[in-house]
């Protein structure tokens, strides 16, 4: 919708802009303030739509410290990387949303990788299926698999997301951009069609 309103206006503004069609100046403001509205108020839905989801959505992933880590030792306990007590209040709240995405423990990490195929690492000794974890005091605690952790997908949803939602703000800016202009095109038409006639 954009793509056709905005090609409709470019291409009256260009035809008014070579002298081509004055007569119709009225008309083209008029279309001009129609559209950029329609478009700026569609766009502006979208934005809010998926700025709410963004922010909101959860994805069903495990929320991680920033080591891709699901416990750290914090006082004698292994706590996850949200708050435990408001767990039954809000179950949801264990997991990562769109906008965590953009955290690096969400992101292919390749020391992480190297580390995930040593079986003498930190990584490998302390998880979540391993017994001794406690009695070792590990600071951390990982998941046997954090394959599902280690991609490059869920960066690039991120990144289109929010390149989709700055791209829609400059669209709405450009659709008020075109109403105001429709309606100063209309308004100069109107008035410059009202002079007076001159009598011989």
């Amino acid at each position: 919708m954009d793509i056709v309103f905005g090609f409709i206006c470019t291409t009256l503004g260009l035809l008014h802009y070579f002298d081509v069609g004055k007569s119709i100046e009225k008309i083209s403001g008029l279309i001009g303030l129609i559209t950029g509205a329609i478009i700026a108020i569609i766009t502006c839905i979208y934005v809010g739509y998926s700025d709410s989801l963004f922010n909101n959505g959860i994805t069903g992933l495990y929320k991680l410290y920033p080591n891709k880590a699901d416990l750290k030792l914090e006082g004698g306990e292994y706590k996850p990387n949200y708050d435990k007590s408001k767990l039954s209040d809000d179950p949801d709240i264990q997991y990562a949303k769109y906008r965590d995405f953009g955290k690096k423990q969400y992101h292919y990490n390749s020391e992480y990788y190297k580390l995930s195929q040593d079986s003498n690492s930190e990584v490998n000794q302390c998880t979540l299926t391993t017994s001794t974890y406690n009695s070792k005091q590990c600071e951390y605690v990982w998941s046997i698999d954090l394959s599902e952790y280690n991609k490059v997908e869920y960066k690039y949803v991120y990144d289109r997301w929010l390149t989709t939602i700055i791209i829609s703000v400059f669209i709405v800016a450009c659709g008020l951009g075109l109403a105001v202009f429709g309606f100063l095109l209309f308004k100069n038409s109107g008035s410059s069609s009202t002079g007076h006639v001159p009598v011989k």
